[in-house]
């Protein structure tokens, strides 16, 4: 269903959309439509793609994304039909470097699974990390635990 095309990607993305499909009883019930994506971005405060807003949305800050499009060729699907979409997601630490990360969904991978996977990214709530991925630098702020000093992140530490 989910392909990693790197391996930074956010764990607790991950480990969300597994938990919701641990829960199911039947992993391929439940196709809600691509809005329930959306709408699941745009509720933590992404913003429509003004170009293509039925099938994109864009991170504040323009630093991720989640789009329904053509997958790439490495993601597998057991429904062999040609030209099925499929969400691709991905993050970049500045507008025009190389991906940070990136995640592609099968056409045949549910909607609702999808919208859990964008709504732990989406999510605006901090996340403790160990170390700081390059090039986050300005991006990202850091609150020390047991502290309610903040400050900029300057790289790893």
């Amino acid at each position: 269903m989910e392909r990693v095309l790197h391996r930074r990607r956010p764990h607790e993305t991950l480990t969300d959309f597994l938990l919701a499909l641990d829960a199911r009883t039947d992993p391929a019930f439940c196709f809600d439509s691509p809005e329930a994506v959306l709408a699941a971005v745009c509720a933590q405060g992404w913003a429509r793609d003004i170009d293509r807003p039925r099938t994109a949305a864009i991170a504040p800050g323009l630093t991720a994304g989640i789009s329904l499009e053509g997958v790439p060729s490495l993601v597998r699907d057991a429904d062999p039909r040609p030209g099925r979409l499929g969400w691709q997601v991905w993050a970049e630490p500045r507008v025009g470097d190389a991906y940070l990360w990136c995640a592609a969904f099968s056409g045949s991978t549910p909607h609702d699974l999808v919208a859990i996977f964008a709504s732990s990214l989406a999510s605006p709530h901090p996340v403790q990390r160990s170390s700081l991925p390059a090039g986050v630098e300005g991006q990202l702020t850091v609150i020390h635990p047991g502290t309610q000093r903040q400050r900029k992140a300057r790289g790893p530490e």
